[in-house]
């Protein structure tokens, strides 16, 4: 019983439908003598109003409907696919030389790259001599000024030192002179003395 009203439940469903006028009953059309006549175009019975003109793939106009020819001027850029129609094979070797390109680039991006890995370990390689030397240098500027004072403070002791060398020699000779000056007075003395023993 219960198979029987689930195999009758579409049925009276369907016969509703159709009994209710939702979907009316339309006959078949038939076929004129125009519509069994072959396009020469080859695009079907559709045609395009001629107040709205058609563009091809370049942007030149499409000429008008009945003749269906493309209006070509002569500094057209072309496509790709015009030689070939664009036929399976055409589409193929445009991918195959797209994907060559992209291993190419993809190659070059790669070797671009390990250049610019290389070229940062080189700069930080030189920025840490640039530091070595920059700390060298200044340790260099500290021991140049220390042996600038060293030098400025040797320099005040030589000249010290001559001055009071010289200080001494002119003692010693102001000694020497002075002693002559002594022994000579003395000899002159002694010798008016044994003049006078002499008399």
């Amino acid at each position: 019983m219960r198979t029987t009203s689930l195999f009758l439940l579409p049925v009276l469903v369907g016969l509703s439908g159709c009994l209710s006028g939702a979907h009316p009953y339309l006959p078949p059309r038939r076929e004129t003598a125009a519509d069994l006549q072959p396009d020469p175009a080859g695009w079907g019975a559709t045609r395009t109003p001629a107040s709205s003109p058609l563009y091809g793939w370049d942007g030149s106009p499409v000429g008008p409907p009945p003749s269906g020819t493309v209006q070509r001027t002569a500094d057209t850029a072309g496509h790709p696919l015009e030689d070939g129609g664009g036929s399976r094979l055409v589409l193929l070797d445009l991918y195959q030389r797209a994907v060559e390109e992209r291993d190419e680039y993809l190659l070059e991006v790669e070797a671009q790259n390990r250049a610019l890995e290389l070229a940062e370990g080189r700069f930080q390689e030189l920025s840490a001599q640039h530091d070595e030397l920059a700390a060298a240098f200044d340790r260099l500027g500290v021991e140049k000024s220390d042996l600038e004072l060293e030098n400025a403070d040797l320099a005040g002791r030589l000249t010290t030192a001559q001055i009071r060398r010289l200080e001494a020699e002119k003692a010693w000779l102001e000694a020497a002179i002075e002693w002559q000056r002594e022994a000579r007075r003395r000899r002159v003395a002694a010798g008016d003395e044994g003049r006078e023993d002499v008399r």
